[in-house]
């Protein structure tokens, strides 16, 4: 539930999704302001310091400019290691299948007929197996 967890830390640090998508767009130096209001956003990023303006002179052009942050760049450093977060790979209950499945596999000839081999590999055994004791349970 990556989605959650980067839901929650942008939350615990005061950061809508938009001001975050503010963000990442001003890092990798893309824009949609025709789908969002990013001066009213820049000025919510900048009263919590993850943006600051270019000038501080409201005569300069520079004015209506941001630049992101040190805060602001480590925010983004945390949601990126949120995506990059390994993914645990779940043991399946069909997993202990595997050394019957082969033995099972093994019971039929090498070979092939027509253009077709006789034996089915074992992943495609495999998932035969998932299914048939998915649909057919009280076979054993």
């Amino acid at each position: 539930m990556i989605g959650m967890k980067v839901y929650k830390l942008l939350y615990s640090k005061g950061v809508t999704p938009n001001q975050y998508f503010l963000l990442l767009s001003k890092q990798q130096k893309f824009s949609y302001p025709k789908y969002l209001n990013e001066y009213s956003e820049f000025i919510s990023l900048q009263e919590k310091n993850y943006v600051k303006r270019v000038s501080d002179d409201p005569e300069s052009e520079e004015y209506l400019k941001f630049i992101i942050t040190n805060e602001g760049y480590e925010l983004l450093e945390k949601v990126s290691e949120l995506f990059n977060e390994t993914k645990v790979v779940k043991k399946s209950k069909y997993d202990e299948w595997l050394p019957y499945i082969e033995k099972y596999r093994l019971l039929f000839p090498t070979g092939k007929q027509g253009s077709k081999p006789i034996r089915s590999n074992v992943r495609e055994l495999y998932d035969r197996f998932i299914w048939f004791f998915e649909n057919y349970p009280n076979i054993t």
